[in-house]
């Protein structure tokens, strides 16, 4: 799936951390690649960093706008 869409021009929106804990609350124009089809969305990145690094990422998008966009 990463090689059909790509992410262009994202703005945060919000971002919070808590402890070793970071949100990211984004919008992002996607491409999906095979059609040149583009739309905008919101994104959530749940990050967990542990001695400076990021060690865990949890992303969350809108399923079902991706499947509109692949039908």
């Amino acid at each position: 799936m990463i090689e059909d869409f790509g992410f262009e021009g994202r703005e945060i929106l919000a971002e919070l951390v808590d402890g070793d804990r970071v949100a990211i609350h984004s919008r992002v124009d996607v491409r999906y690649r095979p059609t040149g089809q583009v739309s905008s969305t919101e994104i959530l990145d749940l990050f967990r960093i542990q001695d400076g690094k990021i060690v865990e990422l949890i992303e969350f998008a809108d399923t079902a706008q991706v499947k509109a966009m692949i039908s």
